[in-house]
């Protein structure tokens, strides 16, 4: 394949979904040692402090170009975690550095997003400015990566669905620069 796109439109809450992922973790990382190119988008895909999901920070270190996840801590619970969420009011907007466009956001559940502790800042696909996350991040968060592999291919990984993207062909037009990045189209 050219490239496998894995979209699932919504929350990983489907068990099916959650289990292909644990289940074919090693083939998919074979798959990008191969020099594949790889996308998913969804809620709770990488476990971490107080999540769950079915990559474990394994894959994270060796794939997604990230040392750790980035934990929260709320001091209502006194309880550190890795998942976040997108804060209701005022609209999110969540940046494209490369692009210099934006992904202004719906309202998403409470958690399931997670922020990337990137070893390289070119790895950085969206950012979540600092206050955007329900959580109230202090710093821009990386939320989505897209890392070049050692083969030549490419692992891009959004931390939300990009269904939850709003404004008219934005998610067309951030879905054109992640596949030109993994050499699909023309420049």
């Amino acid at each position: 394949f050219d490239a496998v796109v894995w979209y699932i439109g919504g929350p990983t809450t489907f068990s099916w979904f959650e289990t292909l992922l644990q289940d074919y973790q090693d083939g998919i990382a074979a798959y990008l040692d191969a020099g594949g190119n790889w996308y998913v988008d969804g809620l709770d895909l990488i476990a971490g402090a107080n999540a769950r999901g079915p990559l474990d920070e394994d894959f994270l270190r060796g794939y997604l170009g990230s040392d750790a996840l980035i934990q929260r801590f709320d001091l209502t619970l006194q309880d550190s975690s890795s998942a976040w969420g997108i804060r209701a009011s005022p609209p999110a907007a969540f940046y494209v550095p490369g692009t210099g466009d934006s992904l202004g956001m719906i309202q998403m559940p409470t958690s399931g997003l997670r922020a990337f502790a990137v070893r390289d800042p070119g790895y950085l696909l969206v950012r979540a400015p600092a206050g955007m996350l329900s959580q109230v991040n202090p710093l821009d968060y990386p939320v989505a990566v897209s890392v070049p592999q050692a083969a030549g291919g490419r692992a891009v990984m959004l931390t939300f669905p990009l269904r939850a993207a709003n404004g008219r062909g934005t998610a067309p037009r951030f879905l054109a620069y992640v596949f030109q990045q993994m050499g699909l189209t023309g420049p």
